[in-house]
């Protein structure tokens, strides 16, 4: 693995690539979800190269290496935060396509790293396939209410404070699906182990700040419709995966709906509901098999 510093309209592109493969059929990108960053994905990311793929991974703006660079943790930017997030992994994919001008590229992407995925598609970006992990929805009427939540601390405190009301909303509420608790992050995933390191990692699982909860309520906005799906390559396939036990998107649910929109709007679309998993597949006792089925959905497409 390796550190990489790119130019970018948006301060620095940090990331790392994995690119130990003796003979490349691919490359994949990954995006990777809310307050975690590439140091998650080290295991997928080997296995992936076993199998002859090249991985790259940067971290967003305020995760990761940015925030050893010294930016604010859990915050994108004062203006157009979710856009900025986009940005780079639109310079991301630029980078990669240039590097590996002979190879098939895919996209794995994980919860946050999913909503995010189908706005840098809507940039007519394509991509041989796209893996959705642990995707999740937001409708209009949650939007609204979570704007309403947030709108005290917005409009009367400093942006880059954390926003208390959201955080009690979400890991909080998230975590509370497993009581009696062992952790305040059992969610993730039934590997006790992944989840200590989750916890003991100062790059995971900081508390976001009040200016990136109000960029994902503006960036979520008319993200999910029919009208948006429109506008990405339909000759692009996908593979929907989710745990039946994850909180965030109602026990796969929220996935299942994005896979019949996918269907719906005529994609080659494909969907795995992974009995007892939670919101991590990709950390999961038995994620060899997740690895198996993102490696073998990847090579269908080759």
């Amino acid at each position: 693995m390796k550190e990489f510093a790119l130019p970018s309209q948006h301060k620095n592109l940090r990331g790392v690539v994995w690119s130990d493969v003796k003979n490349p059929i691919g490359t994949v990108q990954i995006a990777h979800g809310l307050a975690e960053y590439h140091g998650r994905y080290h295991e997928i990311a080997e296995f992936l190269n076993n199998k002859g793929f090249i991985v790259y991974c940067n971290d967003h703006l305020g995760h990761g290496l940015n925030i050893s660079d010294g930016s604010t943790e859990g915050y994108f930017k004062k203006e157009r935060g979710y856009s900025a997030v986009v940005d780079q992994l639109a310079e991301m994919n630029l980078y990669i396509r240039k590097e590996n001008p002979s190879l098939r590229h895919y996209m794995l992407s994980h919860s946050l790293g999913t909503p995010l995925t189908i706005s840098l598609l809507k940039r007519n970006i394509s991509f041989n396939g796209v893996v959705l992990s642990a995707a999740f929805s937001v409708n209009s009427t949650l939007l609204f209410l979570n704007n309403l939540l947030l709108w005290p601390e917005y409009a009367f405190k400093d942006k880059k404070m954390v926003s208390k009301e959201m955080e009690k909303h979400t890991t909080l509420k998230h975590n509370a699906f497993f009581k009696p608790n062992r952790t305040t992050h059992d969610y993730l995933s039934r590997d006790k182990r992944k989840v200590d390191e989750y916890i003991a990692d100062p790059y995971c699982g900081f508390p976001k700040t009040i200016q990136l909860w109000k960029d994902l309520i503006l960036g979520f906005k008319n993200l999910w419709t029919n009208k948006s799906f429109a506008e990405i390559d339909s000759e692009i396939p996908f593979l929907i995966i989710t745990g039946d036990e994850d909180p965030i998107n109602d026990k796969g649910k929220q996935a299942e709906r994005i896979y019949n929109l996918f269907i719906d709007c005529g994609f080659k679309a494909e969907f795995e509901l992974y009995q007892g998993m939670r919101h991590e597949p990709l950390t999961e006792i038995d994620r060899r098999i997740v690895f198996d089925r993102v490696a073998k959905f990847f090579k269908e497409n080759a």
